[in-house]
């Protein structure tokens, strides 16, 4: 069976075997290789959003980074419930935020407007962000070994969370504990 005959149907017997198997690794070119080439997608399988990628157009040389060349609407929030807990919350931010529509896992609409990312609406799709976020992700990474180490050196301590306290600006307790026990002696 070719990769585009295992890829036509989400209930081929190859789509099938791989189903649940999430360590299997494919090439997008092992599974589609043609214009129209369809791919279904299981993200998080316990909510059921199922996704189907179809192939618009085979590039001879790729594009330096991946593009959204189209969409709608917003990426469900992480954890929402589902494809039932999305449309119960959907409408609930499309309504104002009516306190007859709150979803019941929220407490109170203080309780929901804090889980929610801000500024998240179900309607709003924004193609330049999307593309931002895709040359973000291929983007080679900024060296920052040694603004690293120097926080460190600043920190005067090298033991793993110390960086962490310093960018948080929080204290590091295990230095106030022992600075506290100097001046107590």
């Amino acid at each position: 069976m070719t990769p585009a005959q295992w890829s036509s149907s989400p209930n081929s017997a190859a789509v099938r075997a791989t189903r649940g198997r999430s360590k299997t690794t494919f090439a997008s070119d092992q599974v589609v290789s043609a214009a129209g080439d369809r791919l279904w997608y299981d993200y998080d399988f316990g909510d059921g959003w199922a996704h189907v990628l179809r192939v618009e157009e085979v590039f001879v040389s790729p594009p330096s980074i991946p593009r959204c060349i189209a969409g709608g609407q917003a990426c469900p929030p992480e954890d929402c419930g589902g494809i039932g807990g999305y449309h119960e919350l959907a409408e609930w931010v499309r309504s104002d935020f009516s306190n007859d529509l709150k979803p019941e896992v929220f407490a109170d609409a203080g309780d929901g407007l804090r889980w929610l990312p801000d500024g998240w609406h179900p309607d709003a799709f924004d193609l330049d962000e999307v593309n931002e976020r895709l040359a973000a992700a291929v983007a080679e990474p900024i060296p920052v070994v040694e603004e690293l180490a120097s926080l460190l050196e600043l920190d005067g301590a090298r033991e793993p969370g110390s960086l962490r306290a310093v960018l948080s600006g929080r204290p590091r307790t295990d230095r106030l504990s022992s600075a506290s026990r100097r001046l107590r002696s």
